[in-house]
């Protein structure tokens, strides 16, 4: 497995910091550096979610990427200390969108990202902009649960989802090649729908 950075996109939550952990132990397996993307979303919700709060939305903006700043600074002197080189950087716009495109853009080869649900059905699955990123992105994004009770970060098992319908043999040969550095077993999972 050759992978050189890890994109971990976060949204400040705890899950995206539990998410955070596998990057890091992902980076100490493979060399890899690990860059983290925050994306302050732009669009009219956030607007009219900021209005709601009765915030003022560039007074919020800037709140965000001061504290999102902060973190990345005390972050990246945690990973100095382990060996691990890291960058943050901060964008505006789509999530989704942009996590997509800075992945491209900068050769990542895993995007890590916490579950956080916000909608009815992502909360009990994935979160809505992981899924979207997951459904989207051509680079393999590694989903993770904040798990209260695991004191210590591995991967032992990978479910490959795997449809017939689509050509799905990369996502099988990454997860080999995933589980050939961690350890971990493999199981592809086809769901047959017999309706």
């Amino acid at each position: 497995m050759n992978i050189k950075n890890i994109l971990w996109a976060t949204d400040g939550s705890e899950e995206a910091g539990h998410a955070l952990q596998y990057a890091k132990y992902l980076a100490g397996l493979t060399d890899a550096s690990i860059t983290g993307l925050h994306v302050v979303p732009t669009s009219v919700g956030s607007l009219v979610d900021s209005l709601r709060k009765n915030k003022d939305f560039k007074a919020w903006i800037d709140g965000v990427e001061e504290s999102t700043a902060n973190s990345f600074e005390r972050i990246g002197k945690e990973m100095e200390k382990s060996g691990i080189k890291f960058d943050g950087v901060m964008l505006r716009g789509v999530p989704e969108a942009k996590i997509r495109e800075f992945a491209e853009k900068t050769g990542s080869g895993l995007i890590v990202m916490g579950k956080h649900g916000h909608g009815f059905i992502e909360s009990f699955i994935v979160g809505k902009e992981t899924i979207k990123v997951m459904r989207n992105s051509q680079i393999p994004v590694l989903s993770v649960k904040d798990d209260k009770k695991k004191k210590s970060v591995s991967i032992k098992h990978i479910v490959v989802p795997i449809d017939f319908y689509e050509c799905n043999e990369s996502a099988l040969l990454y997860s080999m090649d995933l589980a050939a550095v961690t350890g971990a077993a493999v199981t592809a999972l086809y769901a047959l729908n017999l309706d």
